[in-house]
């Protein structure tokens, strides 16, 4: 991928509207770290549905060592309301979905991107 190809990949804002899901989300989280995008054009909003079970600890540690990484709140608890909140604060025309126990493969931003960068 040329300097080039990478000035055309879109800023892409990924929403993981997630409730007590510590058991998988370090997972989910450490695959982000191997994304073959550039970490200058992501942002990760993780809207915590008032987890009760150190959800928001490992969202708060994280967040500490990646600034990609935005915690929200969603005190309705719901995942549309947690999307809703996710949307409102994006900051990219781009907004992708993601399970909080979701594994994304390296390429799979990039993939996207390509996709909607191709007539």
């Amino acid at each position: 991928m040329t300097n080039s190809d990478l000035e055309q990949l879109p800023g892409v804002s990924i929403i993981f509207a997630v409730r007590n899901e510590a058991e998988h989300l370090d997972d989910c989280l450490g695959a982000l770290a191997a994304l073959d995008y550039p970490t200058d054009k992501i942002e990760l909003l993780l809207v915590d549905g008032m987890s009760e079970d150190g959800t928001a600890t490992i969202i708060a540690d994280w967040a500490r060592r990646d600034d990609r990484i935005k915690p929200l709140q969603n005190p309705r608890r719901t995942v549309s309301c947690g999307m809703n909140i996710g949307v409102a604060a994006a900051k990219y025309e781009y907004v992708l979905w993601i399970s909080g126990h979701a594994i994304l493969q390296p390429s799979h931003i990039r993939q996207f991107s390509y996709t909607h960068l191709t007539p």
